[in-house]
C-alpha cells in the first residue's frame, strides 16, 4: 500500500492546485461568457461530490484496510473520470468564445488563471507533477509527448516574463533533454514568456508553416485532466498488484 498512499497524496496535491484554478478562476470566466454554463452544469457541487469520495479513501488508508480501500477507490476515481469528462464536455465549446486567437487566449488565462497562480503555494511543485505523469500518460492519441509540447507551449504564451524565467526551469528538469530540445527548436521556447512581448501576430507565428498549429494556451487546464488520468490509471494497477 506504500507505493500506492505516496502516489495518492501526491495527486492530491496536484488536484487541490487545479481545482483552486477552476474554482476561482476558470469557472467564473466561463460562466461569464458562456451564460452560466458552469453553474447550470453543477461542475462546482461535483468538486464537493469528489471530496466527500475522496475522504473515504482517506479513511481506508488511515484503517489499513486493503478491501475498503479497493472500494472506496472504485467509486472515487468512476466519479472523477465521470467529472472530467463532463468538465471538458461542458468547457471545450465555451473556450474558443474568450478571444479572438491564441494571443487574446494566453493573456486571458494569464489574467483569469496564471495571475493566482503566484498565491498558491503549490503550483511550481504541482507543474513538475504535471510534466511528469503526462510524459507517462499510456497514451497513443495523442501521444504523451505530443500532450507535453501541447500543454508546454501553451504555458509559454500564457506567462509574462517573470513567470517563464521562474517555471522555463521547471520545464527543462521535468522533461527529457532531448524533449526540451524539441520543444526550443520548435517553439523556441526559450525566448520570454509571450504574453506581453507579442507585437503582431503574422509576425510572432512567421517562423511556422502557413497550416501549423498555433499554441493552445488552455491546454494548461486541458492536459492537466490527461495528466490526473494518467496517475489514476497508475493507482489503479498499483491496487490490483496488491
Amino acid at each position: 500500500m506504500g507505493n500506492f498512499t505516496e502516489q495518492w497524496r501526491d495527486f492530491q496535491r496536484a488536484l487541490s492546485v487545479h481545482m483552486q484554478l477552476e474554482d476561482k478562476g476558470l469557472f467564473p470566466l466561463l460562466d461569464s461568457v458562456g451564460n452560466s454554463a458552469v453553474t447550470e452544469a453543477g461542475l462546482r457541487d461535483e468538486h464537493i461530490n469528489d471530496l466527500k469520495l475522496r475522504e473515504a479513501v482517506d479513511k481506508a488508508i488511515k484503517k489499513d484496510d486493503d478491501e475498503a480501500l479497493k472500494r472506496a477507490f472504485d467509486a472515487w476515481s468512476e466519479d472523477h473520470l465521470a467529472h472530467l469528462t463532463h468538465e471538458e464536455e461542458v468547457m471545450m465549446p465555451i473556450i474558443p468564445h474568450t478571444g479572438k486567437n491564441c494571443i487574446e487566449h494566453g493573456q486571458v488565462v494569464n489574467q483569469r488563471l496564471l495571475s493566482m497562480a503566484q498565491s498558491i503555494d503549490e503550483f511550481d511543485w504541482a507543474l513538475a507533477w504535471i510534466l511528469d505523469n503526462l510524459g507517462r500518460a499510456n497514451s497513443t492519441n495523442p501521444p504523451a509527448e505530443m500532450m507535453v509540447r501541447v500543454f508546454v507551449w501553451g504555458l509559454h504564451y500564457s506567462a509574462d516574463e517573470n513567470q517563464w524565467q521562474r517555471w522555463l526551469p521547471i520545464v527543462k528538469t521535468s522533461v527529457s533533454s532531448d524533449l526540451y530540445q524539441q520543444m526550443v527548436s520548435s517553439f523556441r521556447i526559450d525566448r520570454p514568456g509571450r504574453v506581453g512581448a507579442v507585437r503582431n501576430i503574422e509576425e510572432e507565428f512567421g517562423f511556422l508553416g502557413a497550416d501549423s498549429p498555433k499554441p493552445v494556451p488552455f491546454a494548461v487546464m486541458r492536459n492537466t485532466h490527461e495528466a490526473l488520468r494518467a496517475s489514476i490509471n497508475e493507482m489503479n494497477e498499483l491496487l490490483k498488484a496488491a
